[in-house]
């Protein structure tokens, strides 16, 4: 799907493609790396790739593997807010494909979004809402991407699932009052 909304011309077009394919395909991933002999015993050699040792990847702890993705993710963040936002989607897509996260879904949302691919930012924001469907953030950057868009009954759909999460937040007044514009 996300390949399939690519503008014609887009550059990022197959990057996003894979990256998509990492972040929201199946769960191969993330559960590949655990599943491909978790005890470590016996499946090296099992391969039959006839690759020396040397040349295989090596095998990354899931808890290394988690505070790598979370140092991507810090690392989008800062190249987002500097403007950077093409590194920034790179970051947060291979910070995915090391460990889904919301937060990592949500980076890549904000840096497609300000990339111009808003339908692709907000693919990115529903496999954040399946990983953390109570997490009150990820319907509040849908409702902004959303209003920015000017698809405001959508918008207003995602703002009010927000204000239902997160009552007390320090943006809800701020989204009340979105709400409260005229039509």
């Amino acid at each position: 799907d996300s390949a399939g909304s690519a503008p014609a011309g887009d550059s990022h077009a197959g990057s996003r493609a894979g990256a998509a394919a990492a972040g929201t395909g199946s769960a191969d991933t993330h559960a590949g790396g655990a599943s491909a002999g978790p005890s470590g015993a016996g499946s090296d050699g099992a391969s039959g790739s006839g690759a020396p040792e040397a040349t295989k990847p090596a095998v990354r702890s899931t808890s290394e593997r988690v505070a790598e993705a979370k140092a991507m993710c810090d690392q989008a963040s800062s190249a987002i807010d500097e403007g950077d936002f093409t590194r920034g989607f790179q970051l947060a897509a291979a910070s995915i494909k090391l460990h889904k996260t919301a937060k990592g879904y949500m980076l890549r949302a904000r840096a497609e979004q300000r990339l111009g691919r808003v339908d692709d930012a907000l693919m990115s924001l529903d496999a954040a809402a399946e990983l953390a469907p109570t997490y009150g953030a990820v319907w509040e950057q849908r409702g902004r991407i959303l209003w920015a868009a000017r698809r405001r009954d959508e918008a207003r759909a995602a703002f009010s699932r927000f204000l239902e999460l997160s009552p007390k937040s320090g943006s809800a007044p701020e989204i009340e009052r979105l709400l409260d514009e005229p039509r």
